[in-house]
């Protein structure tokens, strides 16, 4: 059911096929299958895919890493309100610095209360 769903295009079925193959969960496990499954529902703008595709960029999981395209896909997920993505995308621009960005993210990721952004934000600053 998921899949045809997933195959017609749904965004929200593609991103649980993902899960299935991120995990193992009725499929077998497969990086590069859960990458191009949460690849169709990112460019939908689910931001659950696009965190996970973040992540899957950042680790070389399924695809070659490219931490450039991570950023780019974790800043997507963050302006659409996703917690994670928005302390992932902090700790990327953390590494600048008194980076007004990373301060701004680690905010957003604290404001829907993320433990670790509110823990690192004052280490930062």
């Amino acid at each position: 059911m998921e899949r045809k769903a997933a195959e017609q295009g749904d965004p929200r079925a593609q991103r649980d096929l993902a899960f299935m193959y991120e995990r193992g969960f009725g499929v077998p496990a497969d990086p590069a299958q859960a990458t191009e499954w949460n690849r169709k529902a990112a460019t939908q703008g689910n931001a659950e895919a696009q965190l996970h595709l973040a992540k899957a960029l950042d680790e070389g999981a399924g695809v070659r890493k490219d931490p450039d395209e991570a950023r780019e896909w974790y800043g997507e997920a963050a302006a659409r309100e996703q917690p994670t993505a928005q302390l992932e995308l902090a700790r990327k621009f953390a590494r600048v610095p008194a980076c007004a960005e990373a301060i701004h993210w680690y905010k957003e990721a604290a404001s829907h209360g993320v433990s670790a952004a509110m823990y690192e934000l004052p280490t930062f600053t």
